[in-house]
């Protein structure tokens, strides 16, 4: 097994339940040909029957960014598996597995005492460390199975969880077989990201800004409105900042969704125009878990149907100072 010995033989004695002889999933084999996820960024070898679909949202929300989220759906009969990838806008650590086991810690209350160790890929480039809790109960809809954290040759983590419906947790040895099959399928994507920084171009080519070193910009559909994030790479961890612009017709502030009442503003200017940020807080009276919010909404400056609303979520002002001056580079493009 291409799965850590020690997991790999544990996650047999995990499943609670009755076992079935075979089930369908462990009769699925892998495609030939792999799978983009990630918008490119990674690669997967999949069963035939595997597809990509979007988690399920409402009419007034978007899917998650292709470049942020990825859900692998596995359907065989009553049998159900699903993968969720995730872009974690994180950096690896000098020491990964270190790095790995710290990151991890913030799943204890979820899944208990977990067994980590490192998984030996079938291709070279990435490395990996597989996490599994110890204890798997099986009466949710969505069982978790296994997670990778993968190290990717340009220095960003990627976040991998394995789920099973209840149907599909009967076989136990079937997904254990399925599981070893496909997590160390995972590849280097053929798209290339750079993270230096620089101008870049959104709303149809029609607005700029200019991103700062280390940081990475993804697109959010949604059904009338369109979300640009600027997410600036921190250590596997940790968090910095985030900033986000929606382009559409019906904008809402955050803190009256809210309803915050400790909202300060201050004036400043976008696009050539006078604007007032709204600033508060998450959590004012604990520093330590504190975090930073501003955030403003101004006509979009091409088309007087549609608002663009800033906001920026940071943990300190360092950063909100950074992308702050993001959210100034914003501008027409001549």
């Amino acid at each position: 097994m291409y799965l850590a010995e020690g997991i790999a033989i544990f996650c047999l004695g995990l499943f609670i339940g009755p076992a079935c002889s075979a089930g369908q999933l462990a009769g699925l084999g892998l495609a030939a040909q792999s799978t983009s996820v990630l918008e490119g960024h990674l690669s997967v070898r999949l069963p035939l029957q595997a597809r990509i679909e979007a988690k399920g949202h409402s009419i007034m929300e978007a899917p998650a960014a292709p470049e942020a989220e990825t859900r692998i759906v596995i359907d065989a009969g009553d049998e159900r598996m699903v993968i969720m990838c995730h872009e974690l806008f994180q950096l690896v650590p000098k020491d990964f597995e270190h790095g790995a086991r710290r990151f991890l810690a913030q799943y204890e209350g979820e899944l208990g005492e977990m067994l980590v160790a490192p998984l030996t890929m079938k291709t070279p480039g990435l490395r990996t460390m597989a996490y599994q809790a110890k204890n798997i109960s099986v009466k949710k809809e969505a069982n978790f199975l296994m997670g990778l954290l993968i190290a990717h040759p340009d220095s960003t983590v990627q976040e991998v969880r394995f789920f099973a419906n209840p149907a599909g947790m009967k076989d136990p040895p079937g997904l254990v077989s399925l599981v070893n099959a496909i997590a160390p399928t995972f590849a280097d994507g053929a798209a290339r990201r750079f993270y230096k920084g620089g101008v870049v171009r959104i709303d149809n080519n029609r607005l700029q800004l200019r991103l700062p070193w280390a940081s990475a910009l993804s697109r959010q559909e949604g059904p009338d409105f369109t979300v640009y994030h600027v997410n600036l790479l921190a250590p596997l961890g940790s968090f910095f900042g985030r900033m986000g612009v929606y382009v559409g017709g019906h904008p809402n502030y955050q803190y009256r969704q809210q309803e915050r009442d400790d909202v300060t503003m201050e004036a400043g200017r976008l696009l050539g125009r006078e604007v007032e940020w709204a600033r508060w807080q998450l959590n004012p009276a604990q520093p330590t878990e504190s975090v930073f919010l501003e955030e403003v909404i101004l006509p979009h400056p091409l088309e007087r149907h549609l608002s663009l609303h800033v906001f920026i979520t940071t943990i300190d002002t360092q950063h909100m100072r950074v992308l702050r001056g993001v959210a100034a580079s914003l501008q027409k493009v001549e």
